[in-house]
């Protein structure tokens, strides 16, 4: 089989349970094919901004609330130590 982006022969299988496929060794272009049907259709899979703006809000809270949690163990440490005078 050649590959159709370079013209090279060496195309080699890149099957797995669920895709057939080959891949050209030499400029890496893939070809494949689904072996069983997916659940939802691939092109009504999409993510939105709005979801990635949410999740990325998310994340930013939690690492707030651990900064927040550190930075008053941190407190208490040093409360801790000059209470006690030592280091």
């Amino acid at each position: 089989m050649t590959c159709p982006k370079c013209g090279s022969l060496r195309m080699v299988d890149d099957s797995s349970e669920f895709i057939k496929a080959v891949k050209c060794q030499i400029c890496g272009f893939w070809e494949g094919t689904p072996t069983v049907q997916p659940t939802r259709p691939f092109n009504k899979i999409k993510s939105t901004n709005k979801g990635i703006e949410a999740m990325a809000a998310v994340r930013q809270n939690k690492l707030a609330a651990k900064r927040q949690k550190l930075l008053e163990e941190l407190e208490m440490v040093e409360n801790k130590l000059s209470v006690t005078g030592g280091v």
